[in-house]
């Protein structure tokens, strides 16, 4: 596990997210060549009146990354320098991930229902300090309907039909946290647990199967990854943990039909040069089969599928990524997720490194999840990261809420 890896998954995902940004809204693909050229948008230029601009995407990685820190940190107390399995649930997460995103959504200029919507939560935090954050960037219509209503969802708490990508757009903190706070579990034990922690954190917005066990896949794939496997090989343990869960045959099948389209390019690429026009038509014409890319399992498929046919390089995948007509910041975010874990942040183009938005936070913010076990640090993050406010300042008990809404377990750190 190295620290570049870390910041890669997260850089590479901004960066990726900057770029396909740009033609999101586009349309069609052919428009995107005829503006473009031949080979696509391929440098990360204005968005939204700012230079490397990112999106909700990277936004809501970055409050995902909190919520996770100040859900685990206040389980080492004293002298403990681990923390095991059973003291860390999935679902014990919610109400410092739930607050977190109720941080993003006042960023955007939206009140919630929540009775957790309180000065004392959003404004709790080294995050929300930030105010190159305060920007509404396109965010989607499922995170803020969701975290506006007040209620929490969870994979047994269905609060809306939405398999929408704002959930895998967001996990790839979980991955990790996973690998940082968790160095001697086994490894089965930690894909496990990476897996459930990216389904409940997209499940607090997204609760239709699709929405979260796509999330939970990217979550695995990372933490593969990061313990060492190449793509194919963390590809298919994911596949074992997704075949377990039920309903899980609609993301199944785009991860499976991703894997069988990167074989057929591979066979078929003797016959193309590298970076030829012909290759990035064909591979085009696979993701359009794959999908566009706004619902999690096209999404996925989409960046597994473009990493897969370029898992060596960094600017080639992201910018099959991002050159489609769909949900292109999304797919360009996850694609960059991934391989950034696998190649690091010395991979990525520089001239994206040091155009895209929030840079220094990105940087930050990876530090702070690879630092999360060090014993000399803990007193500085928990002031960073502070947990979840369970009372409110007028006496609120907010247990009750986090109970009714989803179920917590009694050994919860609640």
């Amino acid at each position: 596990m190295k620290r570049s890896s870390f910041l890669g998954c997260l850089l590479a995902g901004a960066c990726g997210d900057a770029l396909g940004a740009k033609v999101e809204f586009i349309g069609r693909s052919v428009s995107i060549f005829r503006k473009y050229g031949p080979r696509g948008i391929r440098d990360i230029g204005m968005n939204y009146d700012v230079f490397g601009g990112v999106t909700d995407d990277t936004q809501m990685t970055l409050f995902t990354a909190e919520g996770l820190i100040s859900a685990f940190l206040p389980l080492l107390v004293g002298e403990r320098s681990e923390v095991s399995e059973s003291l860390f649930q999935p679902e014990d997460t919610v109400p410092s991930l739930h607050q977190s995103y109720l941080r993003w959504l006042k960023t955007q200029g939206v009140r919630s229902n929540s009775p957790a919507y309180k000065n004392e939560v959003v404004d709790r935090g080294w995050l929300i300090q930030q105010k190159s954050l305060f920007a509404r960037r396109a965010p989607g219509n499922t995170c803020l309907r969701a975290l506006m209503s007040g209620a929490v969802g969870s994979t047994h708490n269905l609060i809306n039909n939405s398999k929408g990508c704002g959930g895998v757009m967001r996990v790839a903190p979980c991955a990790l946290l996973v690998a940082a706070g968790f160095p001697d579990l086994p490894k089965d034990q930690k894909l496990h647990l990476a897996f459930k922690l990216g389904c409940s954190a997209a499940a607090v917005t997204h609760t239709h199967p699709s929405g979260w066990l796509s999330s939970g896949c990217l979550a695995s794939i990372i933490l593969s990854i990061l313990s060492g496997e190449c793509l194919e090989k963390s590809v298919e343990e994911t596949i074992v943990l997704l075949e377990k869960e039920p309903k899980h045959k609609e993301c199944l099948q785009k991860i499976e039909q991703a894997v069988r389209l990167a074989t057929l390019l591979h066979k078929k690429s003797v016959e193309f040069s590298e970076g030829s026009v012909e290759k990035q038509e064909l591979a085009l014409e696979h993701i359009e089969m794959i999908g566009e890319g706004w619902v999690g399992e096209e999404a996925l498929g989409i960046a597994l599928y473009c990493c897969l046919i370029s898992p060596n390089d960094i600017e080639t995948a992201v910018c099959y990524a991002v050159n489609h007509g769909g949900d292109s910041d999304s797919t360009g975010a996850i694609a960059g997720n991934i391989l950034g874990a696998l190649l690091g942040s010395e991979a990525i183009p520089s001239r994206w490194t040091e155009a895209v938005e929030l840079r220094d936070i990105i940087q930050k913010v990876s530090d702070d999840l690879f630092d999360v076990l060090d014993p000399q640090k803990q007193q500085e993050l928990t002031l960073r990261y502070p947990p979840a406010v369970l009372t409110t300042n007028n006496g609120t008990d907010l247990k009750p809420y986090y109970q009714a809404q989803f179920g917590l377990h009694e050994r919860s750190v609640l």
